[in-house]
């Protein structure tokens, strides 16, 4: 699963600017997409994040966290950690190499993500070679930061669910 395209940082990451962010992967072909962009500028600022989800695909599950803490980012789950050889930013840039765009972005409604208020959101997301997942993302009414984002790719093979915390109590794992 090494090949997996990641959203902000997209499927994972997820993630997700204006037209285009500060790193420029993300770009939008509608002005309905402008919620989702703004979110995700916001998320590529953020110094001190942690994603913890799992990706689907050939039948089986597989847990998948990532910590930023400044110019470190952490690979792994809380069996197996790395040290990615990137930065967070390096790695936000190395990820929009597949020229990730947003299209068809609709409000679907509100709800709670670990008690904070949010507004929901699906798009479409395709890239470069023409990789078209169909993407929902829960962004915070308070901090407007991304909260959750679940993601699957047009054939259905791969699913990613992914939850997003941030702040101070943000700590790198006990054995990278």
């Amino acid at each position: 699963m090494r090949n997996i395209p990641t959203v902000l940082g997209a499927s994972a990451l997820l993630l997700l600017g204006t037209t285009t962010t500060a790193l420029g992967q993300y770009s939008g072909a509608d002005a309905s997409c402008q919620p989702v962009q703004a979110t995700l500028n916001a998320f590529d600022r953020s110094s001190r994040f942690r994603a913890t989800g799992s990706m689907t695909g050939d039948g089986k599950s597989y847990p998948y966290e990532r910590i930023a803490l400044g110019d470190t980012l952490y690979i792994g789950s809380q069996a197996r950690w790395t040290k990615a050889p990137q930065t967070p930013v390096e790695r936000l840039k190395a990820d929009a190499e597949g020229g990730w765009t947003f299209s068809g972005c609709r409000r679907v409604g509100s709800e709670f993500v670990h008690a904070d208020p949010a507004t929901v959101y699906e798009a479409h997301m395709a890239s470069k070679n023409q990789k078209t997942q169909h993407v929902r993302i829960w962004i915070s009414d308070r901090s407007g930061l991304p909260l959750r984002m679940d993601s699957e790719a047009a054939e259905g093979k791969l699913k990613t669910s992914m939850f997003f915390t941030y702040g101070a109590d943000i700590r790198a794992p006990a054995a990278p």
